[in-house]
């Protein structure tokens, strides 16, 4: 099974399994067995009591009601884990239809309506279907949520790759440039949320091989992180280390080699001395020393990071394996 159909039948699970939005009889007690039968691999079984609940649901609400939204979003999921694309459309549109005019075009539960079509066309390839669906929900998703919430940068990072899938390096520029606008307005120009905009915009520029371009957005975003969060933040390691990495690209590894330096400090002191992280960003900053002809330095950094390799290594080979999660691939 592929990461893909393991990630549709995780967002089935959750949704047959979650809350309503009001009190319910027959139908949520046959969202509940589908969710079940679905635990259990018993897929058919789970669509078909799936179909059962949208019909219930309709019955009881009538076919204009959310909760017959989250029925028919919920049998969509279970047709979507299996590969049932053409079957789960036509579900997601229905569902799409009735939130927008049951609960405004502004309602969260018509951004998530949104973001799993898009997921289906995203599946299939459709990636100019898809483009525009994902534009409306992290549009809904950062009024209502706030630009740092997890599902306003989960859709940032996938249409990023939807870009990168198209080789459209300037769609993701645009993206980020109206993301970065946006943020700057509502937020003012010094809020960390504005930072990670910059960020993204400058990875945008480096992909255009415009790393010049890049090189003061980036500055900018530290800047904003040393004077909005601690001087031990990851996010600050985050932003030293990406500016660093045009300067890499520039050969130019006495600038480089004082920002690895400090985001490696800055990932000891605040995530320990043997982040997973780290050995990265020694080797990084071993290759930048010895670029400038420090051998000896370079040397200890390289062996400070295989020495945590090694450990990080041994600690996974010592650790106990987990149950198995059914379906996770």
């Amino acid at each position: 099974m592929s990461a893909q159909t393991g990630r549709w039948i995780a967002l089935g699970l959750i949704l047959l399994a979650g809350p309503i939005a009001a009190s319910a009889g027959d139908w949520e007690a046959l969202r509940q067995e589908a969710a079940e039968l679905s635990k259990q691999g018993k897929t058919a079984q789970a669509v078909a009591k799936a179909d059962e609940a949208v019909r219930a649901a309709e019955q009881q609400f009538g076919n204009q009601h959310a909760n017959v939204a989250s029925a028919l979003s919920a049998l969509a999921l279970l047709h979507a884990s299996q590969g049932g694309y053409e079957q789960a459309q036509p579900l997601y549109e229905r569902a799409l239809d009735i939130r927008q005019q049951a609960l405004g075009a502004d309602d969260l539960l018509v951004g998530e309506s949104l973001s799993r079509l898009a997921l289906l066309h995203y599946s299939q390839q459709a990636y100019d279907k898809a483009e525009p669906l994902y534009q409306r929900a992290l549009d809904i998703y950062e009024r209502k949520l706030g630009p740092e919430h997890p599902e306003v940068t989960n859709i940032l990072q996938i249409l990023s790759v939807l870009y990168d899938l198209q080789a459209r390096s300037a769609g993701k520029e645009t993206l980020y440039q109206d993301v970065l606008t946006r943020r700057e307005r509502d937020l003012g120009p010094k809020h960390p949320a504005v930072a990670a905009a910059l960020e993204g915009l400058a990875e945008a520029h480096q992909a255009q091989g415009k790393s010049a371009d890049a090189e003061p957005l980036l500055k900018r975003a530290i800047t904003i992180r040393e004077e909005a969060t601690s001087a031990s933040h990851p996010g600050l390691a985050e932003s030293l280390s990406r500016l660093a990495a045009v300067y890499e690209s520039q050969e130019r590894f006495a600038d480089a080699e004082p920002l690895l330096e400090r985001a490696a400090t800055i990932l000891k002191t605040a995530l320990g001395p043997n982040f997973p992280g780290l050995p990265a960003l020694l080797e990084r900053q071993s290759t930048a020393v010895r670029k400038r002809g420090d051998g000896a330095r370079a040397d200890a950094l390289a062996a400070e990071a295989k020495r945590i390799r090694s450990l990080l290594r041994g600690t996974a080979q010592a650790s106990p394996a987990g149950p198995p999660t059914p379906n996770a691939r």
